[in-house]
């Protein structure tokens, strides 16, 4: 009889192995369906999700704070002389010398800490804020000031109007009075003075113009008003660009006798 109570015994401890492998089991089949359903991207399992992760206010941005783990170990970096910054220009500055014989690693991993050791300093330090589309960060003036690329330009050149309107105390027009507009007394509106349908070409497109007598008694013919108008419009032109020309050519003789 003992025999049989051990043997049931034994037999027993094996009953409650099994049993407990089969817990085992079901809860593995259980845990991988949970992460199926979540995986599997329906409405009802998006929201479980949604409800098992935490709540973010869309218009906050979580940085890690300056002690943490995260902020210690991957973005700040210990230097015996600490960084300067200008954030304005997003420039960070390391006073810290180099190996007297720098490797590429050196020169890698110091170009790295001094970029880390910035982007610490500007989630750190500067308001962050969110849109739709992008995280931007404010940042501040520039501290450092930068030289130009270039040299100042040099004053323009006078033309010789303007040194003309200048001996003489002729003022500048001023913008109303060089509007490129007058009235026109037989259509009562404003016109260009110039230019597409302006006023100084009225006489060209009239199928009937006025004859001047005194003209005509003085050359012996009317003329051509039509023709006479294009005529001198065209030499204004002409004598304009030689204006231009003649100054240019000045401006370069003062220049180089300047140099």
């Amino acid at each position: 009889m003992e025999m049989f109570e051990g043997f049931e015994d034994e037999d027993e401890d094996e009953n409650e192995e099994e049993e407990e492998e089969d817990d085992d089991d079901d809860a593995e089949m259980s845990a991988t369906l949970e992460q199926t359903d979540i995986a599997d991207g329906s409405d009802e399992n998006i929201e479980r999700a949604s409800k098992a992760l935490p709540q973010l206010d869309p218009e906050a941005i979580w940085i890690p704070p300056v002690n943490s783990s995260i902020a210690q170990h991957e973005l700040y970096t210990t230097k015996p002389t600490p960084y300067t910054y200008d954030l304005g220009n997003l420039t960070v500055y390391d006073p810290n010398p180099l190996p007297p014989f720098p490797t590429n690693a050196d020169l890698d991993s110091t170009a790295r800490a001094a970029a880390q050791s910035l982007i610490a300093e500007l989630l750190t330090t500067r308001p962050i804020r969110r849109s739709a589309d992008s995280v931007l960060i404010n940042l501040p003036a520039p501290t450092t000031p930068l030289p130009r690329e270039k040299s100042l330009p040099s004053a323009k050149p006078k033309t010789k109007w303007q040194e003309f309107a200048e001996k003489k105390g002729i003022a500048p027009k001023r913008k109303s009075e060089r509007a490129n507009l007058v009235f026109d007394e037989e259509r009562k509106e404003w016109v260009p003075k110039w230019g597409y349908k302006g006023k100084n070409k009225e006489a060209e497109g009239e199928w009937l113009v006025e004859v001047d007598p005194e003209k005509e008694e003085r050359d012996g013919e009317a003329g051509d008003k039509r023709r006479e108008g294009r005529a001198a419009r065209k030499e204004r032109i002409k004598r304009e660009e030689r204006k231009r020309r003649a100054n240019e050519r000045r401006a370069v003789q003062g220049k180089g006798l300047a140099s």
